[in-house]
């Protein structure tokens, strides 16, 4: 439900989509967003996380965290600045809020 939601936000707010030939035009703030900047990655972690607790898995714990350290050192480094280039000041805004 979550992938679906962020997709028809995409779509209908943005005016886009995920796939990067074909990005949102518009900066999306509304529905899940405006809670959470990535609510994408925030559902997988929770997926990973919850798969990891339910099968008590150390190797599928060890998964999740890598899984939340890669995107903790890539949404920093190379996501964010890419939106606020495309956005700019708009960005900069949702990030401080």
């Amino acid at each position: 439900m979550l992938l679906v939601a962020t997709i028809r936000q995409f779509v209908t707010v943005g005016k886009g989509t995920l796939a990067p030939w074909n990005p949102t035009q518009r900066l999306v703030v509304r529905g899940v967003y405006r809670h959470v900047r990535n609510p994408m990655i925030a559902g997988v972690f929770l997926v990973l996380l919850g798969e990891a607790i339910l099968a008590a898995s150390l190797p599928l714990l060890g998964w999740f965290a890598f899984f939340v350290i890669v995107n903790a050192v890539y949404i920093p480094l190379v996501e964010e600045p890419g939106l606020v280039k495309r956005f700019g000041g708009d960005y900069l805004a949702y990030m401080a809020s």
